[in-house]
């Protein structure tokens, strides 16, 4: 009678797993057309995004204008100061040697030794 009664407990037990296994198989199998038409719809955008990089690149390309070409940088408007890169004729101590011929001698003296 105890061997039934662990039986029985057994099948039960078995019987509770493959009920949840089923329902949880279930409602994953539902949730996989939502999932892909989510994915379906993440690559469409991707792709969109992708496309207006590309035009965007190549407008940049054919005007020659670098990126926030039209932006104003208004922080150093000194004469001879370049706010992007260097310039041609800098000497790396960030005194451009265009700007200091038209400074008087005595303040050139400061800087070039």
């Amino acid at each position: 009678m105890a061997e039934l009664e662990s039986l029985i407990q057994e099948y039960q037990h078995c019987r509770a797993t493959y009920d949840y296994e089923k329902k949880l198989y279930h409602g994953h199998y539902e949730t996989l057309p939502m999932m892909e038409n989510n994915y379906v719809s993440m690559v469409r955008e991707v792709e969109k995004l992708r496309a207006e990089l590309a035009t965007a690149a190549n407008i940049e390309l054919k005007t020659g204008a670098p990126y926030a070409a039209t932006m104003e940088h208004k922080v150093n408007e000194v004469v001879g100061h370049q706010p992007f890169g260097q310039d041609a004729y800098d000497n790396g101590y960030n005194v451009s040697q265009v700007s200091l011929l038209n400074l008087p001698d005595f303040f050139i003296k400061q800087f070039v030794h």
